[in-house]
């Protein structure tokens, strides 16, 4: 069965943007190129993007862009998680951040319990909280200005699968 994740994003101002490179990965860190989206070299107003990322392939799968200039710079986006199986996706803003963050997760499975996790780089869980699955479709706000500036993962477990999202703290 053919499932399809459509991949969305903006900008409000581009200097020298060449394009746009889709890359995923099965595992969240090996990524590869799938495809591109032509970037609109200059501009101060908001532009909207979309690519249709058409896979068979059943579970979640990472995203990231790699920006890059017209000069051959390149700057990626932050990694976002999709279920294709289940049409998800966990987002975590702002990334990065040096302050609260705002946790959410869009699925078409609202009930039910989740349990989300904050682990530092050595695997270690600094925040836990059980909570219903329909209270992160509005968001679920995370205090992270008492953790020390660094990496984390974000993880969201609950009866339709499990998501991890890489939030670092300025």
């Amino acid at each position: 069965m053919l499932n399809s994740n459509l991949l969305t994003w903006a900008t409000t101002f581009e200097k020298d943007n060449k394009e746009f490179k889709i890359e995923r990965s099965e595992n969240g860190t090996s990524f590869y190129t799938i495809g591109s989206v032509n970037g609109s070299n200059e501009s101060n107003y908001l532009l909207t993007y979309s690519y249709e990322d058409e896979l068979n392939y059943e579970g979640i799968m990472y995203y990231r862009l790699r920006q890059v200039d017209l000069d051959g710079k390149e700057s990626f986006s932050n990694i976002v998680a999709i279920s294709s199986a289940k049409n998800s996706v966990l987002n975590v803003y702002p990334n990065p951040t040096n302050g609260q963050v705002l946790l959410s997760l869009f699925t078409k499975e609202l009930s039910g319990s989740a349990t989300v996790v904050v682990y530092n780089t050595l695997g270690q869980a600094l925040f836990t909280d059980k909570i219903e699955v329909i209270e992160l479709s509005s968001g679920l706000t995370i205090d992270m200005t008492i953790l020390p500036k660094g990496t984390y993962a974000v993880k969201v477990l609950t009866n339709e699968g499990e998501w991890v999202e890489r939030l670092v703290k300025n």
